[in-house]
């Protein structure tokens, strides 16, 4: 647009091509010869205070006429009677227009067109002052509106900073919250058991050392359950309740004897039903099961010796009693000694998809030495889970409510879709104003009918785009269940964080100086035809998934690897600080890391990146955790100011360039 600019100096004028306010003051210095502090309105001289005004103002007047202020000069507009006249007049309107309503203004302009200029008593410079007190009064109404709309936007964005602000002091409170723990030891105290009664006592001290080492807020409270069976009397069930003395669980399991029992079976209803009368506090709660026998029922086991075929004498059912463990919100873990419980746990875990609730997580106990790290695990990995459903319900607290199937790929059956996939056209060369394309078909998918396991955030379906498995495919719904997460729009900002993922790990690996390299899963998604719903969909990966850390400070010693954690910081350099990638998980072999469902912290862009996008708390809590590398120093990394050292350890294990 061409810009009519006055020099204020010596009433010099020039037109100018100027697209913004930026670029005019730039053009003007060329023009002019020196630096503008201001452009004042020709008419009325006020001031052109941003952009959005000057650019209102440039379609309102053709062309645009203004007043360059040369920096360091002082300006004084005309002080003639008439315009003084006019300007008292404005005043008046305007300290009426800023408390007045919409209508009101406009009979005042009305007021202004009917009585002022079309007097015939006005003379030419009366006439000419009241043109150009109506257009002021116009451009000063046009200006407010403006200033109301930049505050009322702005007000907005504060508001939902605020609340972002607040969701996310609130999540690192739940996550911090997660790290206490309840744990119960259920433990067959019949004869053959003594060995396992024993090894609990052992192991809550190193789980308390272990944990404490692992999570800067861990708390441990420890009961022990040991049960019998029905003919044992007064020892049938021995209970001690939640305590945080190590001192007072020893004594107690010291005088746990590993005797009694009757025929094969057990008395484990009874202890389950113990279970639930425990003073359940802290957010992480676990339930460790260790037993040799099945209990009583025959739907329970295969032809053990059973007094009590048709189930537990005093009427307890297994519904009720699992029921009681789910409501309570307790992992359920299993130690395995021998083949004779594999029916009993089926069958419990029939009835926990039925109650919806979490299955029963079982692990083989082929050695009494492996009970400890066995505990280890089931505590660590409870904690995990923990924080993972603080970020679920931080979300949205409407889930939805669907029964889990064995994963089987003979159950796969045709379903007609649109295909999604992320189009090879998309740039990704500004990552701050990205802009994914995709392109689409319509298609023949197989899928099971009915999820095979659910994650914090998503419902997981087995399936392939080939009929004969030619490739295995995992098809992931939203465990959410509001409108507004099977949406087209939601899917889109879903997969943003993998399909950004994707690229930065490309990226890096032009510059990995490490031996294993970074891959994330490509994505897309689809729509069922027949009834709408949207689904994610990536490669299926048959092997241990494992967590390598996560987007608020957590790091995996035991499977640490210093090339992811450098890829984290690589990205937050590569992006000149405007994101990182983090919350890494997948498989791993020898060759590579294949990774999936990363979250992107991106403190600029807070709204972006989906509920995981833990703002400049997430970025801290990283930085605070990572000690740079060898990697890091490979790639001349620049350690982050919240770094808690800025040294490279080159004798610790988390140097190592692996």
């Amino acid at each position: 647009m061409i810009v009519k600019v006055f020099n204020n100096l010596n009433d010099e004028c020039k037109n100018i091509l100027a697209s913004d306010l930026p670029s005019l003051f730039s053009k003007c210095k060329e023009k002019f010869g020196y630096n503008v502090a201001k452009f004042l309105l020709i008419d009325d001289h006020s001031e052109i205070e941003d952009d959005e005004i000057f650019q209102e103002l440039a379609l309102q007047y053709k062309p645009l006429q203004v007043l360059a202020i040369k920096e360091g000069t002082d300006f004084k507009p005309p002080t003639s009677p008439a315009l003084l006249l006019a300007k008292e007049r404005l005043d008046k309107l305007l300290s009426s227009s800023l408390t007045s309503s919409g209508p009101i203004l406009d009979s005042q302009l009305k007021k202004l067109d009917s009585h002022a200029i079309g007097s015939d008593s006005l003379t030419q410079t009366e006439k000419s002052l009241a043109d150009r007190l109506k257009n002021l009064t116009q451009k000063t109404l046009v200006t407010e509106e403006l200033r109301k709309t930049k505050l009322k936007s702005l007000e907005q964005r504060v508001a939902k900073a605020e609340a972002y602000r607040y969701k996310i002091s609130h999540l690192f409170y739940e996550y911090k919250q997660a790290e206490k723990v309840d744990l119960c030891f259920l433990v067959d105290s019949t004869g053959s058991m003594s060995s396992y009664i024993a090894q609990a006592k052992s192991t809550i001290h190193q789980i308390t050392a272990k944990m404490s080492a692992k999570f800067q807020n861990f708390a441990l409270r420890f009961s022990f359950i040991g049960y019998r069976d029905i003919s044992d009397g007064l020892k049938r069930v021995e209970v001690f309740d939640f305590s945080q003395s190590e001192e007072a669980f020893r004594n107690f399991v010291d005088n746990v004897r590993a005797e009694g029992g009757a025929d094969e079976c057990e008395d484990i209803f009874g202890g389950l039903e113990e279970v639930g009368k425990l003073e359940w506090k802290n957010t992480s709660r676990i339930l460790f099961h260790i037993g040799d026998a099945p209990c009583h029922g025959s739907r329970f086991h295969s032809g053990a010796n059973d007094s009590y075929p048709g189930g537990d004498p005093r009427g307890l059912s297994i519904s009720d009693l699992l029921k009681k463990l789910v409501d309570l919100n307790i992992n359920y873990y299993f130690a395995e000694i021998n083949s004779s419980t594999v029916k009993m746990i089926e069958e419990f875990n029939l009835e926990l998809r039925k109650l919806q609730g979490n299955l029963i997580k079982v692990t083989k106990l082929t050695s009494i030495d492996l009970m400890t790290e066995t505990v280890l695990k089931s505590v660590e990995s409870t904690i995990m889970n923990s924080k993972s459903m603080s970020m679920t319900l931080a979300t949205s607290k409407s889930l939805k409510t669907i029964s889990l199937i064995d994963l089987d790929w003979k159950l796969l059956v045709k379903e007609e879709v649109e295909l999604f996939q992320v189009s090879m056209d998309t740039k990704f060369d500004d990552l701050k104003n990205l802009a994914v394309s995709y392109s689409n078909c319509t298609a023949d998918v197989f899928m099971m009918s009915e999820p095979f396991a659910k994650g914090s955030l998503r419902f997981a379906y087995a399936g392939s785009f080939d009929q004969k498995l030619g490739k295995k495919i995992v098809f992931k719904e939203s465990i959410f269940s509001d409108e507004k997460y099977n949406t087209m729009k939601f899917m889109k900002e879903s997969i943003e964080s993998q399909i950004v993922a994707c690229y930065l790990a490309k990226e890096f690996e032009k510059v990995n100086p490490s031996r294993k390299k970074i891959r994330f899963l490509d994505i897309g998604f689809i729509k069922r035809i027949r009834d709408g719903k949207y689904f994610s969909y990536e490669e299926y990966r048959d092997s241990e998934f494992i967590k390598f850390q996560n987007n608020a400070g957590f790091i995996n010693n035991d499977e640490y690897s210093a090339t992811l954690h450098a890829f984290v910081h690589w990205t937050y350099q590569f992006t000149d600080g405007y994101l990182i990638v983090t919350d890494l998980q997948g498989v791993k072999n020898s060759e590579e890391f294949v990774l999936t469902d990363p979250a992107i912290i991106c403190p600029e862009d807070f709204e972006r990146f989906s509920s995981t996008n833990l703002g400049i708390k997430g970025l801290h809590y990283f930085f605070k955790t990572h000690v740079c590398n060898k990697v890091c120093q490979n790639l001349k990394l620049t350690p982050h100011t919240k770094q808690a050292s800025k040294k490279i350890d080159n004798n610790s294990s988390m140097t190592q360039l692996k």
